[in-house]
């Protein structure tokens, strides 16, 4: 964190349990100055097992929790958008693999302001093959706590499609 004349006030790093890569893909700030970080973490020392990894920082940078999501496919999970509500709940999504481990869905997950999962919604596409919410994303929650995401879908016709989904 930075002041307004550029000086550092803060920096927080997070190693995670497989002490291997982590990388931070998307972050939101509340009105409380409290900052949450989505991301994948390594889980392990196996070259896919990587889960998405969501961390509340508070406003002076001390980790206040971390929220880890790994998918039925035990292997790759990427979170790649971040969003947080007036009343405190964090919405991220990305992509994770499947039950086989192999081709990804779409995985958006509601936490509460304490960074307990409250719910996933899971999409496979009509393809059944690689749904990516990815870098070319978006995720937004409306004021009646609608979730929206978009991003790309493998379609039945063999091409990729952009894909917008509307959870209540």
């Amino acid at each position: 964190k930075y002041d307004t004349n550029g000086n550092q006030l803060w920096a927080a790093r997070y190693n995670g349990p497989g002490d291997d890569d982590d990388q931070a893909s998307a972050l939101s700030v509340d009105g409380s100055g409290n900052v949450y970080v989505t991301g994948w973490s390594r889980s392990s020392t196996r070259a896919d097992d990587y889960d998405y990894a969501t961390i509340k920082y508070g406003a002076n940078g001390s980790q206040l929790w971390v929220a880890r999501y790994n998918g039925p496919g035990n292997s790759y999970d990427f979170s790649v958008a971040i969003f947080v509500d007036g009343k405190g709940y964090v919405y991220v999504t990305g992509t994770t693999a499947d039950s086989g481990g192999l081709y990804g869905d779409y995985a958006t997950i509601k936490y509460g302001a304490n960074g307990s999962q409250l719910w996933v919604a899971r999409y496979n596409g009509t393809g059944n093959w690689y749904d990516m919410p990815s870098y070319n994303s978006a995720l937004f929650v409306d004021g009646s706590r609608n979730v929206y995401v978009t991003g790309n879908s493998y379609s039945s016709s063999g091409n990729y499609d952009y894909l917008t989904i509307k959870y209540k």
